[in-house]
């Protein structure tokens, strides 16, 4: 089965004509599984141009991505002491920075791009439908707008208090975080609890 690389928040981009796009996609090509990145850029590439980041009007975040699970001890009881333990904790063994993660653009914004990435998660949910109705995507769009502006509230705030963000997903079984695609912003899995839609 095929797969596609998708990238979000490129200029010119919105939350919408994302989600049409990808739809379309789902619908004419069949793609059932999509790996989602947020755009960045090396140093020399022609996008990090101070004439290229103010027309488009690029802010970028630095962000904490897991490599591999980070078991937490006994001490971490709210976000808070969350970010302190991983701050003391900087070993590129478990996790890498990425100082260049997108963050804003004159379209989007970090809530944005997260809504995104969940209309995926929500999607491909149901493998076995050949396209979406109107108002399914509608309730996907509504949902997923919900959860990034969510998501986005709390992260923005961690970052405010700690400098960066924590990509991953919180395992309570064995009290560690998972790599994951969203902002840490409570403890537990994020899970997308699907909807039953019509064929």
């Amino acid at each position: 089965r095929l797969a596609a690389q998708v990238v979000v928040g490129m200029p010119e981009q919105t939350f919408d004509t994302f989600v049409d796009n990808m739809h379309t996609v789902w619908k004419t090509l069949g793609i059932r599984k999509f790996d989602v990145n947020h755009w960045s850029w090396t140093p020399n590439a022609p996008a990090a141009d101070a004439d290229y980041v103010e027309k488009y009007k690029l802010e970028t975040v630095p962000v904490v991505y897991l490599k591999l699970r980070l078991p937490l001890d006994n001490k971490i009881y709210d976000l808070n002491s969350l970010f302190e333990q991983v701050k003391k904790r900087f070993d590129y063994n478990h996790y890498f920075i990425d100082d260049l993660l997108m963050y804003k653009t004159h379209k989007m914004d970090f809530s944005d791009m997260h809504s995104c990435v969940r209309v995926m998660r929500q999607m491909q949910q149901y493998p076995h439908k050949d396209k979406f109705t109107s108002a399914e995507m509608q309730e996907f769009k509504r949902e997923a707008r919900q959860f990034g502006d969510r998501i986005s509230n709390v992260a923005d705030k961690m970052f405010e208090k700690h400098g960066f963000y924590i990509l991953a997903k919180y395992d309570e079984q064995t009290n560690s975080l998972l790599p994951g695609e969203f902002p840490i912003t409570e403890f537990n899995s994020q899970k997308i609890t699907p909807k039953v839609l019509k064929d």
